[in-house]
């Protein structure tokens, strides 16, 4: 990306940051034609609608960039909802506690369902982090709304909380954007809808033979 499509010198600019939407686009460009025609049995293994495509990876992988930019993005939704709500309760101070206890029990129920969402990731979605990524220096990503690793188990097990959520240096800002180019070229090539991520520490070969995780994801 730094050479090929921004022009630079490897050895005097190691960060394709700030990077503009537009290498983004030529550099996905590129991948498209250097990534081999997938074989036939995988294509169409994948386009089965019970195939379900598991992505590993720990603190410096790219899955992971796209769980603490959407788990980034819903804590401002949530924190914006709830400004509103509380001023919404102000003006309106008649509501009976019934109707409110009812509401929160509604409210967690659809907490749950977003919680299973917040590690699966569509090819729009990863996109969307993409273009997030573009434009922004090595400091302004590594400042980005986080999540903390403990977070990341916890979705696994369908129980979010906001106090999970923080602002810590982001790994590797240099390779955001280019891992995410990267992540969106594979999905395109082998026409993926979607892929769940699963946090995993050092190698990973052994989530191939593990009963737990495989009944988790059936």
């Amino acid at each position: 990306m730094i050479e090929e499509v921004q022009g630079k010198s490897f050895k005097a600019t190691q960060s394709a940051n700030p990077s503009t939407p537009d290498d983004a686009f030529k550099l996905l460009d590129r991948i498209l034609v250097v990534i081999p025609p997938p074989p036939d049995w995988l294509l169409q293994k994948i386009k089965l609608p019970n195939t379900k495509v598991i992505a590993f990876g720990g603190d410096t992988c790219v899955f992971r960039l796209c769980a603490l930019y959407f788990a980034g993005k819903r804590r401002e939704e949530k924190e914006k909802m709830k400004k509103e709500k509380k001023e919404s309760e102000d003006k309106e101070k008649k509501k009976k506690k019934e109707e409110e206890e009812e509401e929160e029990e509604k409210n967690e129920e659809e907490e749950k369902e977003k919680e299973e969402e917040l590690l699966t990731f569509t090819p729009e979605m990863v996109r969307e982090v993409l273009m997030a990524f573009t434009e922004k220096t090595d400091q302004q990503l590594a400042y980005l709304p986080q999540v903390s690793i403990g977070l990341l188990f916890f979705l696994l097990c369908c129980t979010l909380s906001s106090s999970y959520l923080l602002s810590s240096l982001l790994s590797q800002p240099e390779m955001a954007v280019p891992k995410l180019a990267l992540v969106l070229g594979v999905m395109k090539r082998l026409g993926i809808r979607e892929f769940h991520y699963c946090y995993a520490n050092g190698c990973t070969a052994g989530v191939l033979v593990s009963v737990d995780l495989v009944e988790s994801l059936v």
